[in-house]
């Protein structure tokens, strides 16, 4: 596959039109004026999202990275945040949350075999040897205690570039700053259930795949930094596609894609939907989620929600 990393991003493939907006007057007035956003798609990162008789509220697509000025190149994102009566995030950010997670993708301290028994010395040290290059200031010892398949998606994640802040997390504390009420749409035990089901040979086989395509992995990073700084959805959405082709078993491919999109685009329509039916909610989420026949904009769309570009 090419990369954990790059599959949290996605968009439609359907291009083209204006970007012309409706008012709410025009929209309430003749809904079968409506034009599907996937046909007037330009570059942008958020959305503005309308009912019939409730204030708008805004989706936008986050990227999972800790570069310093996502904020100031998505001021318009910002705004819609501060004027909403309530954020909601993949995940609410907490030490709570932080020590859940460790859990996860950590062995318990108490457990002898790590990594290394896992996936093989061999394998094990061919990790060790790229991980000491990504962060040498990691004790190897501490590298053995991470389970497989997030020693691997440890292994494909970029460099920091800034404090360590992901962008998410940033507009959370900015949410809470302005008293805006912070609520998650999954929980980590959602989020992190399809990698604790993973045999272990799946696990050993990403991890192959992390350690054979490095070069490449580090490119795609750039390419992929590359479309979000130009709002480029199209670009992502055409290199996620080609992450999953990718992937050597196509039959795994298929069974993480339907967990990493369809399936949790499912679980976080159902539970943002009374939130909109309220109005003046912001959204924020990685924007692998955003498009795609199972993205969350032709899912909001079916629900009867009509969609416009607001950046």
């Amino acid at each position: 596959m090419i990369r954990f990393w790059c599959l949290f991003f996605i968009c439609c493939a359907c291009v083209g039109g204006s970007a012309s907006a409706y008012t709410q007057e025009e929209l309430c007035r003749d809904e079968n004026a409506y034009v599907p956003i996937a046909e007037r798609l330009q570059p942008g990162l958020l959305f503005k999202l309308e009912k019939c008789g409730v204030e708008p509220s805004y989706l936008f697509g986050t990227i999972h990275t800790d570069q310093p000025d996502l904020l100031k190149n998505n001021a318009k994102a910002v705004d819609a945040l501060q004027s909403s009566r309530i954020a909601l995030f993949e995940l609410v950010q907490s030490n709570e949350l932080q020590q859940e997670v460790v859990r996860y993708m950590l062995y318990p301290t108490q457990q002898r075999d790590g990594l290394s028994h896992a996936i093989g010395l061999e394998l094990y040290e061919q990790a060790l040897t790229h991980m000491q290059r990504l962060q040498p200031d990691m004790p190897p010892a501490f590298f053995n205690r991470y389970r497989p398949w997030a020693a691997a998606i440890l292994l494909q994640y970029p460099p920091q570039t800034g404090d360590g802040i992901v962008l998410d997390a940033r507009m959370q504390t900015l949410a809470q700053q302005q008293h805006i009420a912070v609520a998650g749409l999954e929980t980590a035990a959602e989020q992190f259930s399809f990698f604790r089901t993973l045999s272990a040979e799946e696990q050993r086989l990403m991890m192959v795949d992390a350690i054979d395509r490095m070069d490449e992995i580090r490119q795609i990073n750039r390419e992929l930094f590359e479309a979000y700084g130009a709002k480029d959805l199209l670009t992502i959405y055409e290199i996620g596609e080609t992450s999953f082709a990718a992937f050597e078993n196509p039959v795994f491919a298929e069974k993480m894609k339907h967990f990493l999109i369809t399936e949790r685009n499912r679980k976080m329509v159902v539970r943002m939907i009374p939130h909109l039916n309220k109005g003046r909610t912001f959204i924020a989420v990685g924007a692998l989620h955003l498009l795609g026949n199972d993205g969350l904009l032709a899912t909001l769309e079916e629900k009867g929600f009509s969609i416009s570009q607001a950046d």
